[in-house]
């Protein structure tokens, strides 16, 4: 008799297999590329990776320069304080004379000015209600038209009796030019200017002219 050590257990073997994962038939298959969208797509990446060339011109204009306030020539005076209408008075601009400050009616001061101007010789054209251009004659031109009205037996104007100083340094009595205005001052109310500007001449004929018309109006008393 057998004994139990001699029956032999069967074997059991399990075989496992592993699926193939190279396969093809068993993997998914892709989709085929849509070549629109992949060419879409490549110019999309492209676009938003190029960079935006700068925009040097703009950035780099030049400034406008302001031209200047007032530009005074041989002619006359030409000045943004003065493009208002012609019966409006325009606002003081630079340095204050105390001297030329009046509370006076403007009309009644103008009225004044034009009575000096003709008082001592000087030529006047009106520019506006409240602006003068004036012209002082050289001595020269005078006497020579003096001469010439005796010669014509006609009585001088006004504008043959220009004044002059006695001292030549102090009035060499050249031809000057020069406008007079009436000009209000900012934020105080019923107060003028009496603005005596010179636009052709010499400076010392000037200051002597400007002196004569400003102590005999009297506008500060």
């Amino acid at each position: 008799m057998a004994s139990s050590q001699d029956v032999q257990k069967p074997s059991l073997h399990v075989r496992t297999s592993k699926p193939n994962l190279n396969n093809g038939s068993s993997s998914l298959p892709k989709p085929p590329l849509d070549p629109a969208s992949s060419s879409a797509s490549s110019m999309t990446t492209t676009t938003a990776t190029t960079p935006k060339p700068l925009n040097l011109t703009s950035s780099m204009t030049a400034p406008t320069l302001a031209s200047p306030v007032s530009v005074h020539t041989d002619t006359g005076s030409v000045d943004s304080n003065h493009t208002g209408s012609e019966g409006a008075i325009a606002i003081h601009r630079g340095a204050i004379d105390n001297t030329t400050i009046t509370q006076r009616p403007p009309n009644e001061v103008m009225n004044k000015v034009r009575e000096v101007l003709d008082s001592i010789g000087i030529n006047v054209q009106p520019e506006s209600t409240f602006r003068f251009r004036c012209i002082r004659p050289s001595q020269l031109s005078s006497n020579s038209e003096i001469q010439q009205e005796r010669n014509d037996l006609v009585a001088p104007e006004a504008s043959t009796n220009a004044i002059y100083a006695n001292d030549p340094s102090r009035d060499p009595a050249g031809e000057v030019r020069f406008s007079v205005e009436l000009t209000r001052l900012a934020g105080l109310s019923d107060t003028y200017s009496l603005d005596i500007r010179r636009l052709k001449g010499n400076l010392r004929s000037y200051q002597f002219l400007y002196e004569t018309i400003r102590d005999r109006a009297q506008l500060s008393t």
